[in-house]
């Protein structure tokens, strides 16, 4: 019962102008017909104090609900939107005019009751009151007609007594200190927590930059380390081809030390032989030549000149 209702009069007299005529008024959605003296509630605004208008009577139903107090009579409200409507034609033109609304005629109406073609009516529920018969503080007024809207006080205030008005007042307004505290601890907290959600998302944003950067560094490291990887792959190939040449001249030099140490031994071989045969040579050689000077004639003269030449000398 939250609501208030304000409609137009005349937005309605104009949805049902002459050009319109064609559309259907919805038919009425009364859930109980109202009888009897409940005729005269028809239409009525019905008004729940510290609410305001919360819609025009169409019906209700009667029931008793058992209360810990005893027995209690309850009226279940059905409200919307009444209104009856008059086509009036003349000369050829059409016009709709309201007839009855907020469940009252205007004073002129029963004059030109005789003027009007047709009556349509227009109802509609849109919600329901729940209230004890008791909080209907001006049901016999209305059935009267003295009042024109229905009353409902479900607090019970208009009943009370001064002073006891007064002690249920005070009540009302130390919980409603309360509350007011109550409402300004809650704010603080959700101004707080609204605070604290506001840093939290502000360090989010940073810490998904910076999770944005050690990603994109991450995937700058990732392919340096494949850079290195394949220049390392590039590396060891090398190597292994290096090793193999190392391996091979390795081989190689055993092979030339192995010819070096055969052609020294060839070598020495040879000088062995060399120096046999010139010891042989020379076996053969020296006595030719002694031989060869024994034989020889000594030279004429040579001697006595030689001789008597060193004499002179002396």
């Amino acid at each position: 019962m939250s609501f208030e209702l304000r409609l137009d009069p005349r937005r309605v007299a104009r949805r049902l102008a002459p050009g319109a005529l064609a559309v259907q008024v919805p038919r009425p959605q009364v859930v109980v017909k109202p009888a009897g003296a409940a005729d005269r509630l028809l239409g009525l605004p019905v008004a729940v104090d510290g609410i305001g208008v919360v819609g025009q009577y169409l019906g209700h139903v009667e029931r008793v609900e058992a209360t810990p107090a005893g027995e209690e009579e309850v009226w279940d409200i059905q409200v919307g939107v009444y209104a009856v409507y008059g086509v009036l034609e003349r000369d050829g033109c059409v016009a709709v005019v309201p007839v009855v609304w907020n469940g009252v005629a205007p004073p002129d109406v029963p004059k030109m009751l005789g003027l009007f073609r047709e009556f349509r009516v227009f109802a509609q529920q849109f919600g329901e009151v729940t209230a004890p018969k008791r909080a209907i503080v001006n049901l016999e007024d209305v059935y009267a007609g003295r009042d024109l809207v229905i009353r409902i006080d479900p607090a019970g205030a208009s009943q009370l007594a001064p002073g006891e008005l007064r002690r249920q007042l005070a009540e009302l307004h130390l919980r409603y200190s309360k509350l007011s505290k109550m409402y300004a601890r809650l704010y603080s907290a959700y101004r707080s927590a609204a605070d604290r959600a506001v840093a939290a998302e502000s360090q989010l944003m940073e810490l998904t930059a910076n999770m944005e950067m050690l990603v994109a560094r991450l995937q700058e490291l990732a392919g340096a380390v494949e850079r290195s990887q394949a220049q390392l792959a590039s590396a060891v190939s090398r190597l292994q081809a290096l090793s193999r040449l190392v391996t091979s001249e390795r081989e190689l030099r055993g092979r030339l030390q192995d010819l070096i140490d055969e052609i020294s031994a060839t070598v020495e071989s040879a000088s062995g032989a060399i120096a046999a045969v010139r010891a042989l040579v020379s076996q053969v050689v020296a006595p030719a030549a002694a031989e060869e000077e024994a034989a020889a004639p000594p030279p004429a003269g040579g001697g006595e000149g030689a001789g008597g030449g060193g004499g002179g000398g002396g």
